[in-house]
């Protein structure tokens, strides 16, 4: 899958070893968030909106501006699992943001409070930091 894959990041020929993801310098500061932390804040906080307030897999997509399919790829696991060793440490601060985040749905029903508080789940696990 990624075993002996090469990506040229400015020159510079960088071998990309399985679930050694975060040794690979980023082309910016948010990619490996958007690539490996987003996709599991989603699943937690579309779980929280099924499991605590009830809503169908579509209500939960319309708040958080993803399709039906998507949530039902992070209900069953497809997307957005804590399947590797790295994100596995972040797994209660990922919890306790998807907790605040359902809330603050509900209540608002606005993205834009979520956005700014992902950026500080960023920083408190250590993404993006170079």
């Amino acid at each position: 899958m990624f075993v002996a894959t090469k990506l040229v990041y400015n020159s510079v020929i960088l071998k990309k070893e399985r679930h050694n993801y975060f040794k690979m310098k980023s082309l910016a500061k948010c990619e490996e968030s958007v690539k490996y932390l987003l996709p599991i804040v989603r699943a937690e906080i579309a779980k929280q909106l099924m499991v605590k307030y009830f809503l169908s897999e579509a209500e939960a997509a319309k708040l958080l501006g993803v399709s039906q399919a998507s949530i039902s790829h992070y209900m069953n696991g497809i997307r957005g699992s804590f399947d590797y060793d790295i994100v596995k440490k972040w797994k209660p601060d990922i919890e306790e943001f998807a907790l605040e985040a359902a809330e603050d749905l509900m209540e608002r029903h606005d993205l834009q409070f979520i956005s700014d508080k992902y950026c500080e789940l960023c920083r408190k696990v250590g993404i993006g930091e170079k």
